[in-house]
């Protein structure tokens, strides 16, 4: 079951994503996730998304210094993700990532 995203939102919290076990996920892959989530809340902006699951998850582990963003000293994990929709910007079913 999806936790009530619209109330996260209007929280002061920030949001994180992330996988805990295949015993309440069929996938262990954050990219999922993110398609989930915005299959049913297709209004969040996919930018918004991304910080969920980069920034926002540094800054809950403490981490916020060095990784989840592009600055000078930082060192942040890319991942590129293939076919998403540019035009909508959207994850799509086929789309699939891979760490750079």
């Amino acid at each position: 079951q999806l936790p009530n995203i619209e109330l996260l939102r209007k929280s002061s919290h920030y949001i994180t994503i992330g996988t805990d076990s295949l015993a309440s996920n069929y996938s262990l892959g954050m990219l999922e996730e993110i398609f989930t989530i915005q299959q049913h809340f297709p209004e969040i902006p996919i930018t918004e998304l991304f910080q969920w699951s980069s920034l926002n998850g540094a800054k809950l582990m403490g981490l916020d210094k060095t990784m989840g963003h592009f600055s000078p000293g930082s060192q942040p994990g890319i991942v590129q993700i293939h076919h998403v929709d540019n035009t909508h910007k959207k994850i799509t079913s086929k789309s699939f990532s891979r760490l750079i």
